[in-house]
Protein backbone atom coordinates (compact mmCIF):
# COMPACT_ATOMS: atom_id res chain seq x y z
CA UNK A 1 0.00 0.00 0.00
CA UNK A 2 2.61 2.49 1.22
CA UNK A 3 4.60 2.03 -2.19
CA UNK A 4 1.20 2.34 -4.48
CA UNK A 5 0.87 6.17 -2.87
CA UNK A 6 4.41 6.91 -3.10
CA UNK A 7 4.75 5.92 -7.16
CA UNK A 8 3.59 9.08 -8.61
CA UNK A 9 5.88 10.95 -6.09
CA UNK A 10 8.67 9.06 -7.13
CA UNK A 11 7.79 9.23 -10.94
CA UNK A 12 7.86 13.08 -10.97
CA UNK A 13 11.66 12.72 -9.03
CA UNK A 14 12.79 11.13 -12.01
CA UNK A 15 11.34 13.18 -13.97
CA UNK A 16 13.20 16.10 -12.25
CA UNK A 17 16.57 14.14 -12.37
CA UNK A 18 16.03 12.79 -15.86
CA UNK A 19 16.19 16.25 -17.17
CA UNK A 20 19.25 17.20 -17.22
CA UNK A 21 21.33 15.37 -20.12
CA UNK A 22 19.43 17.01 -22.76
CA UNK A 23 16.89 19.70 -21.06
CA UNK A 24 14.04 20.18 -23.27
CA UNK A 25 13.98 17.63 -25.21
CA UNK A 26 13.75 15.40 -21.53
CA UNK A 27 11.41 17.75 -20.51
CA UNK A 28 9.04 17.49 -23.53
CA UNK A 29 9.03 13.76 -23.54
CA UNK A 30 7.77 13.58 -19.79
CA UNK A 31 5.34 16.22 -19.92
CA UNK A 32 4.03 14.01 -22.81
CA UNK A 33 3.95 10.99 -20.89
CA UNK A 34 2.58 11.93 -17.86
CA UNK A 35 -0.15 14.41 -19.46
CA UNK A 36 -0.85 12.89 -22.51
CA UNK A 37 -0.52 15.95 -24.47
CA UNK A 38 2.64 18.57 -25.15
CA UNK A 39 1.63 21.92 -24.68
CA UNK A 40 5.62 22.79 -23.94
CA UNK A 41 5.24 26.86 -25.20
CA UNK A 42 7.60 29.81 -23.59
CA UNK A 43 6.08 33.15 -24.94
CA UNK A 44 9.12 34.93 -25.35
CA UNK A 45 7.29 38.20 -25.40
CA UNK A 46 4.50 38.18 -23.27
CA UNK A 47 3.07 41.46 -24.55
CA UNK A 48 2.07 39.39 -27.32
CA UNK A 49 -0.42 37.65 -25.82
CA UNK A 50 -3.73 38.51 -26.69
CA UNK A 51 -5.89 40.30 -23.33
CA UNK A 52 -7.69 37.30 -21.43
CA UNK A 53 -11.49 38.06 -21.77
CA UNK A 54 -13.00 38.64 -18.28
CA UNK A 55 -15.95 40.41 -17.17
CA UNK A 56 -15.50 44.29 -16.09
CA UNK A 57 -16.15 42.98 -11.81
CA UNK A 58 -13.42 40.53 -11.70
CA UNK A 59 -11.01 43.01 -13.46
CA UNK A 60 -11.87 45.49 -11.14
CA UNK A 61 -11.71 43.30 -8.13
CA UNK A 62 -7.96 41.85 -9.47
CA UNK A 63 -7.01 45.43 -10.00
CA UNK A 64 -7.68 46.15 -6.62
CA UNK A 65 -5.60 43.47 -5.24
CA UNK A 66 -2.75 44.46 -7.65
CA UNK A 67 -2.47 48.06 -6.26
CA UNK A 68 -2.69 47.03 -2.32
CA UNK A 69 -0.12 43.96 -2.85
CA UNK A 70 2.05 46.78 -4.95
CA UNK A 71 1.83 49.60 -2.39
CA UNK A 72 2.35 47.01 0.58
CA UNK A 73 5.44 45.68 -0.97
CA UNK A 74 6.96 48.95 -2.22
CA UNK A 75 6.49 50.31 1.69
CA UNK A 76 9.23 47.40 1.93
CA UNK A 77 11.72 48.80 -0.16
CA UNK A 78 15.21 49.52 1.84
CA UNK A 79 16.24 52.89 1.55
CA UNK A 80 20.13 53.33 1.95
CA UNK A 81 20.91 53.20 5.64
CA UNK A 82 24.55 53.33 7.02
CA UNK A 83 25.59 52.82 10.29
CA UNK A 84 28.99 53.21 12.19
CA UNK A 85 28.97 51.69 15.05
CA UNK A 86 32.28 52.98 16.02
CA UNK A 87 34.32 55.62 14.70
CA UNK A 88 35.83 54.38 11.56
CA UNK A 89 33.23 51.53 11.10
CA UNK A 90 30.63 52.21 9.14
CA UNK A 91 28.19 49.37 7.82
CA UNK A 92 25.47 49.45 4.96
CA UNK A 93 22.72 47.22 3.27
CA UNK A 94 22.86 47.14 -0.54
CA UNK A 95 19.68 45.65 -1.76
CA UNK A 96 19.99 44.65 -5.80
CA UNK A 97 17.43 42.32 -7.49
CA UNK A 98 17.57 38.89 -8.15
CA UNK A 99 17.93 38.79 -12.42
CA UNK A 100 15.46 36.17 -13.42
CA UNK A 101 12.39 34.71 -10.98
CA UNK A 102 10.87 32.03 -11.76
CA UNK A 103 7.06 31.34 -10.17
CA UNK A 104 4.83 28.74 -9.88
CA UNK A 105 0.76 29.04 -10.15
CA UNK A 106 -1.08 26.23 -9.68
CA UNK A 107 -3.97 24.98 -12.43
CA UNK A 108 -6.18 21.88 -12.59
CA UNK A 109 -8.58 21.58 -10.10
CA UNK A 110 -7.55 24.68 -8.09
CA UNK A 111 -6.46 27.82 -10.13
CA UNK A 112 -5.25 29.91 -7.92
CA UNK A 113 -5.07 34.08 -10.14
CA UNK A 114 -4.22 35.48 -6.57
CA UNK A 115 -1.03 33.79 -6.79
CA UNK A 116 0.30 35.08 -9.67
CA UNK A 117 -0.46 38.56 -8.21
CA UNK A 118 0.96 37.37 -4.80
CA UNK A 119 4.50 35.91 -6.76
CA UNK A 120 4.56 38.57 -9.55
CA UNK A 121 4.02 42.00 -8.32
CA UNK A 122 6.84 41.59 -5.17
CA UNK A 123 9.20 40.53 -8.00
CA UNK A 124 8.34 43.47 -10.24
CA UNK A 125 9.06 45.64 -7.26
CA UNK A 126 11.94 44.35 -6.26
CA UNK A 127 13.57 44.92 -9.70
CA UNK A 128 13.90 41.05 -11.40
CA UNK A 129 14.51 41.81 -15.26
CA UNK A 130 12.93 38.32 -16.36
CA UNK A 131 9.86 37.01 -14.44
CA UNK A 132 8.63 33.72 -15.66
CA UNK A 133 5.72 32.03 -14.71
CA UNK A 134 4.96 28.91 -15.18
CA UNK A 135 1.15 27.20 -14.84
CA UNK A 136 -0.52 24.37 -16.34
CA UNK A 137 -2.35 24.74 -19.73
CA UNK A 138 -6.13 23.28 -19.78
CA UNK A 139 -6.69 20.47 -21.96
CA UNK A 140 -7.37 22.83 -24.82
CA UNK A 141 -3.80 24.15 -24.15
CA UNK A 142 -4.91 27.67 -23.13
CA UNK A 143 -3.94 29.25 -20.06
CA UNK A 144 -7.04 30.20 -17.53
CA UNK A 145 -8.03 33.83 -18.30
CA UNK A 146 -8.07 34.99 -14.69
CA UNK A 147 -3.91 33.66 -14.14
CA UNK A 148 -3.14 35.14 -17.41
CA UNK A 149 -4.59 38.79 -16.40
CA UNK A 150 -3.30 38.66 -13.10
CA UNK A 151 0.31 37.55 -14.69
CA UNK A 152 -0.21 41.16 -16.83
CA UNK A 153 -0.69 42.74 -14.18
CA UNK A 154 2.17 41.54 -12.14
CA UNK A 155 4.72 42.35 -14.88
CA UNK A 156 5.51 38.69 -15.62
CA UNK A 157 7.85 38.99 -18.70
CA UNK A 158 7.90 34.73 -19.94
CA UNK A 159 5.00 32.76 -19.64
CA UNK A 160 5.69 28.49 -19.43
CA UNK A 161 2.76 26.41 -20.34
CA UNK A 162 3.56 23.50 -17.91
CA UNK A 163 2.63 22.22 -14.53
CA UNK A 164 4.42 19.73 -12.13
CA UNK A 165 8.04 18.47 -11.62
CA UNK A 166 8.58 19.63 -15.66
CA UNK A 167 8.06 23.41 -14.99
CA UNK A 168 10.44 23.59 -12.13
CA UNK A 169 12.78 21.67 -14.20
CA UNK A 170 12.77 24.35 -17.15
CA UNK A 171 12.68 27.24 -14.68
CA UNK A 172 15.46 25.38 -12.80
CA UNK A 173 17.66 24.17 -15.82
CA UNK A 174 16.55 26.91 -18.34
CA UNK A 175 15.42 24.97 -21.73
CA UNK A 176 15.73 26.63 -25.88
CA UNK A 177 12.97 28.47 -25.00
CA UNK A 178 12.66 29.13 -21.18
CA UNK A 179 15.27 30.97 -19.38
CA UNK A 180 17.17 29.74 -16.35
CA UNK A 181 16.07 31.19 -13.43
CA UNK A 182 18.35 32.38 -10.34
CA UNK A 183 15.57 31.82 -7.77
CA UNK A 184 12.26 29.85 -7.22
CA UNK A 185 9.29 30.90 -6.06
CA UNK A 186 6.29 28.25 -5.14
CA UNK A 187 3.15 28.45 -3.06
Amino acid sequence: MLLENTQPSLTKLTSLLYVSPSRYEAISLKFHDHDQRTHMQMHIRFQDIPDPALDDQSKQAFNVAYDNIKKFHEAQKITHAEVEPMPGVKCWRISRPIGAAGLYVPGGSAVLPSTALMLGVPAAVAGCQTIVLATPPRPDGSITPEVLYCAKLAGVTHILKAGGAQAVSALAWGTESCPKVTCLILR
